[in-house]
């Protein structure tokens, strides 16, 4: 080799030697260190049941709408506003250009078949309700219709036609779900009963891919930057590791350590970080309730469910035993979800506390009477079934010792399983009482009243009324273009399922405290939960 061609040779292996270790250095520092209270359920948009399962199926997914980096809603895979007829019942979408992340094109029919899937009962997902905009949703569901009959179409390769059941004000709001993202079609099909069973057996269109996760028993996986993502530009993190930090303590002693970046808090570790510029506080609308099973030995007991409905304290709870600014909630529906129509007031705030409630010893201690004598036994068992996470041991322990305070005569047994277990108990009707977050994918309040619809997999209080459910389908039907009206319905729903039926006891509306590493900037985490958005996130030098 000659003089010159040897000095180029070695020009060109330390120039290339300098773009790796740039490369390298570059996806270092944009590395962010992150974590959940609880492990992953599925990647399945179509059966997730958990915050965590959510946050990272929007992380890997993406459908027709999208939040922007001030949380608006904003056109996702949808290339433009729909056109929609002159009834406002069909919306047809043209779609972007973009790419699954084995290089196949995202198309029309992916979200089809996710709609499909998801609204198909043999499939028994508790989401399947997010369908019901759609027309013939609820008969599907129902099986009382194919799902080929569900209100959505392919009119080409990149065209949506979405038929709705009525005309709906807020359909950018649902859509923006992760339930309605789409699938690949021919891909599920490979996979079969694999599907979202591990991070391989999914296929990314969002803004990452997923890694190293290979089924629930995983306690650490990642995301990675997906570079066929269509506004991959916009994405600065090139990877976000992940890890299941049951504890706040624990999760505090890492971010101590260097060893997360964002790291989510409870109880009285918050005390210690008062007055840090690390520290975040915002009210989300992810609520904790007590659903009772109306089905089940002694709970069809009304009187009961009252009786025990008032019988804690739900101020002592959230400041002495919580102690992360959450807020006793006295009604389905939380703060900051919605304005009233009329007069823009909170709906919470403008309706304020609901009947049968509120902690109240004397009406407590009446329904107890009324219960046990109607019973017949002055002596009463019951299990609260909650799953195994550090905090929720503490909020059982405390329900436990209040009920029976306040309800002499009255045994309260704890059962903790794991979140897994517990949704498959919820789901066979296999408990009592279940202490439960819930998390809303949109702000439409008939999400709530929806909870008790009697065909719904997520009424897990099996409670049957078919006046309720009328009522139910009226907020989609009659009144879906009515916002007043509808609004009216919903607080008497709201009334009938928590304060006359007594169905479900609120118990209190979380608050999302966390640290931040000041290095980071531009992390989201949303108002609906624990749910955080790494789209816009970047490590500063």
């Amino acid at each position: 080799m000659g003089a010159v061609m040897k000095k180029r040779y070695v020009w060109l292996v330390l120039g290339l030697c300098w773009f790796c270790v740039s490369t390298s250095v570059h996806a270092a520092k944009q590395t962010l260190t992150s974590m959940v209270n609880t492990p992953l359920t599925t990647l399945d948009s179509t059966k997730y049941a958990v915050a965590s399962d959510s946050e990272a199926i929007t992380a890997y997914a993406e459908g027709l709408y999208t939040y922007d980096a001030q949380q608006h809603i904003v056109l996702g895979v949808a290339a433009k506003a729909p056109t929609v007829n002159r009834a406002k019942t069909q919306y047809t979408f043209t779609l972007k250009h973009t790419r699954w992340s084995n290089g196949q094109p995202v198309t029309a029919d992916d979200f089809v078949y996710a709609w499909q899937r998801l609204a198909n009962p043999k499939r028994k997902s508790r989401n399947a309700s997010k369908v019901a905009f759609l027309q013939n949703g609820a008969a599907v569901v129902s099986g009382k219709r194919p799902y080929t009959a569900l209100g959505v179409k392919a009119l080409g390769k990149y065209r949506l036609q979405i038929t709705l059941a009525q005309p709906t004000p807020y359909l950018s709001r649902t859509l923006v779900g992760a339930a309605l993202v789409p699938i690949n079609r021919h891909f599920a099909h490979q996979m079969g009963a694999k599907y979202g069973t591990a991070a391989r057996y999914v296929l990314a269109n969002g803004p990452f891919q997923i890694q190293n996760w290979n089924g629930t028993q995983d306690k650490q996986w990642r995301y990675v930057k997906n570079p066929d993502y269509w506004d991959a530009a916009q994405v600065t993190l090139q990877r976000v590791k992940l890890r299941v930090v049951r504890t706040s303590k624990q999760a505090a002693r890492l971010f101590d350590r260097g060893q997360l970046d964002y790291a989510q808090l409870t109880d009285q570790t918050v005390q210690r970080y008062t007055g840090y510029k690390v520290l975040h506080q915002r009210q989300t609308i992810t609520a904790a309730y007590l659903f009772f099973n109306t089905q089940a030995v002694d709970l069809k007991n009304l009187a009961l469910r009252q009786a025990l409905a008032q019988s804690f304290d739900k101020r002592l709870l959230v400041d002495g035993v919580l102690r992360n600014g959450s807020e006793p909630l006295n009604g389905l529906i939380p703060e900051q979800l919605i304005k009233t129509p009329t007069h823009q007031r909170d709906y919470r705030t403008a309706v304020g506390k609901l009947t049968n409630t509120s902690y109240n010893v004397r009406r407590a201690t009446k329904a107890w009477h009324k219960a046990q004598a109607q019973l017949g036994r002055r002596r009463l068992t019951v299990t609260l079934l909650l799953s195994n996470t550090p905090q929720n041991l503490q909020i059982g322990r405390f329900l436990q010792a209040q009920m029976q305070h306040t309800l002499p005569g009255l045994t309260v047994k704890l059962k903790t399983v794991s979140l897994e277990k517990r949704i498959q108990l919820e789901g066979k009707g296999h408990f009592q009482i279940v202490l439960g977050m819930w998390t809303p994918t949109d702000t439409d309040p008939a999400n709530y009243v929806g909870f008790f619809k009697s065909t719904s997999l997520m009424n897990v209080s099996h409670y049957q009324n078919a006046a309720y459910d009328r009522g139910l389908a009226e907020l989609s039907g009659r009144l879906a273009t009515q916002p007043s009206p509808r609004m009216h319905k919903i607080k008497s729903l709201e009334q009938q399922a928590v304060s006359k039926a007594t169905v479900v006891a609120p118990v209190y509306q979380s608050s999302q405290t966390y640290l931040q590493a000041q290095r980071v900037k531009g992390l989201q985490v949303s108002k609906l939960g624990s749910m955080v958005n790494y789209k816009f996130t970047h490590i500063q030098s």
